[in-house]
This record gives structure tokens, sequence and C-alpha cells, in this order.
């Protein structure tokens, strides 16, 4: 699969998506706002960065000849198993016996560090008592389930494996639970929500004893997760555990990199205090084990512009270790991604965008970035596939892509000729002028100012209020409202104007309802500080000022009730809606890597949410999106089928255009016969009531209707064309 290219379906679907409600009427700021977008303010370019390849020591199976581990630790996790340097020096630490953290890069084999020196002291001990020996402490269940997988694949190893390991937390049955209390695992994965309910739950109070009685180590995974007031409740909690098993424990910890500043010895001594924090144990800079890195590529930098150009020019290598690691490319893409110097040892390089080392590769040899990018993306794709050890890639890279939902745009009071244009939020652009965050209409794009009108020291002023974010905006003290520039052209002031049934008509005449007389638009002048004056006497832009909520657009005319909230009227490039922004984007990784061959099975995406609602939220959005989509590229294409189509031939057309299977509809698939025929009518009835329901569908925000959008039009028999 072509990472880059997925890189740039992605970006362009979510950049579609955006663009899709974005209308600005004023060419300035649209030029501006398009300015920004086709710069990447939305999308930077994305971060490329390797995962560099670690120092190896001895194989399990070595170790336990040497007899420094037992040789059911080696069958458990694999003789084969090559340790790294740093997992060496936490199995040293671990046996003997003092307190560690491990805080290395992704894809280090964390894990290992601290399970390979559990289960060697569990075989060492009396297996046969089932005690809980080791309790293992995640932030989050995925990651419990993922080490729970983790270990069940290794005790395919050793089936008689003496040692038993259970999972213990919310998303356990009754009788998993019980299971459980009756008879304790050596080891315990847990939560740290779950470790509390341990020690105050009644229920389980026979688990708590068997849990402490000969605990021994306590391992805290992911160690940067806790912090401030979770941190201290946290750490407050492993004291308790400590005091209620009466006797020392080891204590293990376990993180990505927590510190970047200062020497090597000054960043292990950071997270040396902060275990000590965390755990109530003193822990030594001594006892952080950092990763040990070492270099692939077989061959020197080149030495001038000369050789560099020459690597760029040779052709790229092949998908094996050997044409890899001799690559005079991929020494400089090892340095340019991967590794850099630091006090006569190797680290990480600071990630880079593949955009700026494409450029900078060009500006070395004085090739054209075209090819550069071509060469860079062959070494890297060639690495990838070549493995040094089974698992490890020679250049097991990692493309980075964010994407924001976006600021609003700010300008100053001041003419569209001359107005300062910003997406930086600030409050003023210099000393005179006041910066206001801008929202569109959605019928037309007129721009209006986000303001609130307040009194300041006898003088009436316009002060900026808060952007318009996810469909809602904090309002401040004062009168907040919008505020339109006069161009000409705008509104002439005059009653006439407004909406029909904003007035009452009596004998007199016809006169403004008093709930709607406060929505008349307002004319001032403002000034570039935000001052306001007469609009007649007054000095500064001419404008109006309405209220809020939005009640009617002086542009176009477009009307609201008072009911209606200013979403669904106005919008700003912050308002990109994240639930289906986070399923576009979804729906544009998984149908970019389907459409390279990829395995419909490997095709997938592990996305992370703050809570289960959310994810619940985000998963039923999902669907629901895929099926409307789904059903709407039906349609269309029996429209183009067929040019047009009748109401009693809607749910048919539909069904065709769609060539579904037995499979896709049925729960015991069947090519022919009545059931295959009534599963067929059942569905194109779903088909011609989900299509009608979704046309009479009246959104004006998220997913308008096909009609809305102008894909079809619908017609009424009898009915003038």
């Amino acid at each position: 699969m072509d990472v880059f290219r997925l890189r740039d379906t992605v970006v362009n679907e979510y950049r579609q998506y955006v663009e899709s409600f974005v209308r600005v009427l004023d060419p300035s700021i649209n030029e501006f706002v398009r300015q920004q977008l086709e710069a990447g303010e939305l999308w930077p370019d994305a971060v490329l960065q390797l995962n560099p390849a670690f120092i190896m020591d001895k194989t399990l199976g070595e170790l336990a000849n040497a007899d420094i581990i037992m040789r059911e630790t080696a069958r458990f996790f694999g003789e084969h198993i090559c340790l790294y340097r740093h997992q060496r020096e936490a199995l040293d630490i671990a046996q003997r016996g003092e307190p560690y953290i491990v805080t290395t890069g992704t894809g280090s084999g964390k894990s290992l560090t601290y399970l390979v020196p559990i289960y060697d002291s569990i075989v060492r001990a009396e297996p046969q008592n089932h005690s809980v020996r080791a309790i293992i402490v995640y932030p989050m269940n995925a990651l419990i389930n993922s080490q729970l997988e983790a270990l069940k694949s290794y005790a395919n190893n050793f089936p008689d494996s003496p040692v038993r390991f259970d999972r213990y937390t919310g998303q356990e049955r009754e009788e998993d639970r019980a299971r459980i209390l009756a008879d304790p695992p050596h080891i315990l994965l847990t939560n740290y929500v779950m470790l509390e309910y341990l020690l105050v739950r009644p229920t389980e109070r026979s688990l708590l004893a068997t849990a402490t009685r000969n605990l021994r180590f306590l391992v805290m995974d992911e160690l940067h997760f806790y912090r401030g007031r979770q941190g201290a409740d946290v750490a407050m909690l492993l004291r308790r555990v400590q005091q209620r098993a009466g006797h020392d424990l080891q204590v293990i910890g376990t993180s990505a990199t927590m510190t970047t500043q200062g020497t090597r010895d000054a960043r292990r001594q950071a997270v040396a205090d902060v275990g000590t924090r965390l755990f109530g144990v003193t822990v030594t800079a001594n006892n952080v084990v950092d990763e040990t890195l070492q270099k692939v590529a077989r061959v020197t930098v080149p030495a001038n512009q000369d050789e560099l150009r020459q690597a760029v020019q040779i052709e790229p290598p092949a998908p094996n270790v050997e044409s890899v690691t001799n690559h005079p490319l991929s020494v400089w893409v090892e340095e340019a991604f991967g590794l850099a110097t630091e006090e006569g040892r190797l680290v990480r390089r600071e990630p880079e965008t593949f955009a700026n080392a494409v450029e900078r590769l060009a500006s070395e040899t004085g090739l054209d970035k075209e090819l550069c990018s071509q060469r860079l993306k062959a070494v890297l794709d060639a690495g990838n596939q070549a493995y040094l050890i089974p698992g490890q890639p020679i250049f097991a890279f990692r493309l980075h892509q964010f994407l924001s939902s976006g600021s609003s745009v700010y300008a100053t009071l001041e003419s569209p000729e001359t107005r300062h244009l910003t997406m930086e939020g600030q409050y003023k652009a210099d000393e005179e002028r006041v910066l206001f965050p801008l929202a569109f209409c959605r019928e037309c794009g007129q721009e209006y100012y986000l303001v609130s009108k307040i009194e300041e020291e006898g003088r009436e002023m316009l002060i900026p209020r808060s952007p318009m974010v996810s469909g809602s905006d904090e309002d401040i003290p004062g009168q907040s409202g919008f505020f339109a520039l006069e161009d000409g052209e705008l509104w002439a002031g005059e009653d006439d104007e407004l909406p029909e049934f904003w007035f009452d008509q009596l004998r007199s005449g016809w006169r403004i309802k008093p709930r709607y007389a406060e929505h008349r638009p307002a004319g001032y002048r403002a000034a570039p500080d935000g001052s306001l004056s007469d609009i007649a006497q007054g000095f500064g832009i001419q404008g109006w000022f309405q209220p809020k909520p939005l009640m009617i657009c002086l542009r176009c005319r477009a009307a609201y009730d008072l009911r209606d909230g200013d979403y669904r009227k106005l919008s700003s490039l912050s308002q990109t809606g994240r639930s289906t922004a986070t399923t576009v984007v979804v729906n544009a990784a998984v149908s970019g890597m389907t459409s390279q061959e990829v395995p419909r099975e490997e095709a997938k995406i592990l996305s992370f949410t703050d809570n289960r609602q959310d994810a619940s939220l985000q998963a039923g959005h999902l669907n629901d999106f895929v099926q409307v989509a789904q059903l709407r590229a039906g349609l269309v294409e029996a429209l183009n089928q067929n040019q047009s189509i009748t109401f009693d031939r809607l749910g048919p057309s539909i069904f065709e255009a769609l060539q579904l299977s037995p499979e896709d509809f049925l729960k015991e698939p069947v090519a022919s016969g009545p059931g295959y025929d009534q599963g067929r009518r059942a569905m194109i009835d779903l088909l011609e009531y989900r299509v009608l329901e979704d046309l009479s569908r009246g959104w004006r925000v998220a997913q308008p209707n096909l009609e809305q959008v102008g894909l079809l039009r619908i017609e009424y028999e009898g009915s003038p064309i």
C-alpha cells in the first residue's frame, strides 16, 4: 500500500468536506480564506518519523542456558526471542529487586521489560500456590485487552505453563468475576478504577486478601497518562495498596518519552522524580531505562554534493536487507527521519515533515524535487518491506497527518479594501485596531462581525465576542449581536424591506410586533477601536447592528424565527462538525485502502475517544452516514441508468443499481426460490421507504438531500415542468 497516496486521498476528502460549507461573498475575504486553505492551514504537511532499530542483546534461550532466567520463562515467551539492550537492562534491575522505570519509544517492547522478570519470579517461587504475585495497572481497557491477547499467544508456546493470568475490569461478566475471586491468577491485569474497588468493595475482600498476601510486583503502564488531580489520586491509591500488602513491593513503571529537555542525565533524573512522587518509593536516575539505538545503514553518509546527487540518481534498492542497508541514500534517509547524535549517543531525531526533507534533499543535490520525492519514497518503501528480524522492518516509518477544525477569520472594523485579515485569534491587530471574528451567511456568504455592544465611560463600544464553535458561542456582558458593513447595496434602512411576518396590520397601518422591534437593524458608524457614533454625524465605517439571534440577512433577506439558533444560519471555519469530520476521514481512509487492493479484512481504522458514550455515538454516526451515502449513490446510479424514475419503479430501480447479492441482505443467503423472492421484496420496500424519508428531510447544514444539492429534480404528474 502506498501510504503517501492514502494520505493525499484522506486530505483531499477532508478538504472537499470543509470547503463545501465555506461560502464567502466578499472577494478579498474569500481570496484570503482560499489562500489559507491552499497553504494547508487546516491540514499541514505530513510528518514522517522512523522507528529506529534497537541494539540487540541475547535471546531468551541463551539467557536460560546461562541460568539468568528459568527454562520455563524462555519456553513461554519463545526461546528465539532476542531481547533489546534496554530490555536486558530492565531484566537485570528487576532481578536485583529494585524499582525502575522504562521510558522508550513506540515499538520498543516495553511490556517484556516487566512481563519477563515477573513470569520468571513466579516460576521460581511455588507457582502451584494460586495467589496474585503481580498487579499490572493500565489506563485503558483497550490496553488490557491487547495485553491479554498477547499473553494468550505466548501461552500457545507452553500449554502446561504453571503461571496463570487474567483480566479484572468492569467489562467482565459476573461468572468471570466469581471465578477470579474463587481461584485468583498469578498476574492480574486491571485498571486504576478497579484497583480502587478492590480496596473498598466488601465483595472483593477475598480477592484483596489473596492479591496482597504474596504480592511482589506493582506495575503502572503508561505513566505519562497520570497527571494533575488524577495523578495525585492514583499516587495515593498506590500507597494504599502498598500499605495493605504490609511488605515492600517492587514497583515498575513504563512510559513513552516523558521529557526531551536537558541532558540525558537531567532527563533521567526528571523521570525518576516523577516515579518517586507517584509510587512513594525512591526511584534512582540509574534505574531509569532509556532506549539504545543503532544504525542499520552499512554505508557512510555521502561526503559531498556529487556523491549525494549520485545516490539519488541511481536505481532505488530492492526490498531486501542487503540492498537497502547498502544503498547510499538509505543512510541519508535514516539520519533525516530517524537518528541524531547527542552526547556521543544515538537518539531519535525530532519528527520532520516529508515535504521539508524533499526540499532539503533537492537543495543539497540541485536535483528536481519530484525526483527527490520519488527516490525517498522508494527507499522508505523498500526498507519497510525488508525485515532485519521477524516483525522488525529496516524502516518502520509512521506518517503523521494532523487535521484541524480550523479557526475563525478575524477582521478589523475598516473598509473591505483596507481591513486587516488573520486566522490567528488575538484581540488587536495593533494599538488602534481591534480584531473581531467573522461568521458568514449560509445562504449568500455575507460576512458578519461577532460583537457585543457595551457602554464604557458614557459611550457605546463594540467588543469582540467568542467565535462560533460547534454550533454555539459564549456571550459576554453586554448586548451580543452582529455588525455588518454597509457597502451602498446592503440595506436602505426602510421597514418595507423587513419580513412581512414581523408586522401586525392595524387600522392605522402596519406596525412591527413588539418581540421583533428590538431586532430591527440599527445604523452606526464604527471606528477601528470599536467606538460607535451616530450614523449621520459620526466617524468610521458605516454599518448595521443586530442583536442575536440573527433574524434577517441584510444581503439576501433570508428571514428566521426567534426560536432558530444561529448555527443553521451562519458558518465559520471553526464549525466543521467533529462527528461528521471524523466519519468523512475514516470513510476516506478505508475507501483509500480498499482502492489500493488492501484486503477487506485488513482495511481497518483504530480510533481513540474519551469515553464509551463518544465511541458509541461515533460508531452510530459512521454507520448512518455510510448507509445514507450508499442509498443516495444507488438513487443517483438508478437515475443515470433510467434518466427518470416513476414512483412505482423507485425501489426496484435502486435495488438493481446497487447490484445487491443475497449475502448483502439475507441472513441465510440463497440465490433463488421463495426465500430469495420474499427477501428481495422486503429489501425493495425498505429501499423505497428509506429514500423517500431521506428526500423529505430538510437538512440545511449537515447532509442536505439530493434535491437540495441539485443532483435530482422531483416532478409531479399533471404539473408544468
